[in-house]
């Protein structure tokens, strides 16, 4: 399942869960906390799983290549 937020007036459907974070911040102000020193912690990481979910579909999707390539199952 891909979360996928949809704009009312019709827009483009949006699937990227930290874009669609940030909206909903945006609109409610409740998802990030308020306090900058706070934020910046639960944004790295936020960051960070993003990057760990993008390398670990990267390697499934290669490991099922018919020639997978060595450097990504290195």
């Amino acid at each position: 399942l891909v979360p996928v937020l949809t704009d009312e007036g019709g827009g483009h459907p949006i699937s990227d869960s930290n874009t669609i974070l940030e909206i909903l911040h945006e609109r409610h102000g409740r998802i990030w906390p308020q306090d900058p020193e706070l934020r910046l912690p639960v944004r790295i990481s936020a960051t960070l799983a993003t990057g760990v979910m993008h390398a670990t579909v990267q390697y499934f999707l290669e490991s099922k290549r018919p020639s997978p390539s060595a450097e990504w199952l290195a």
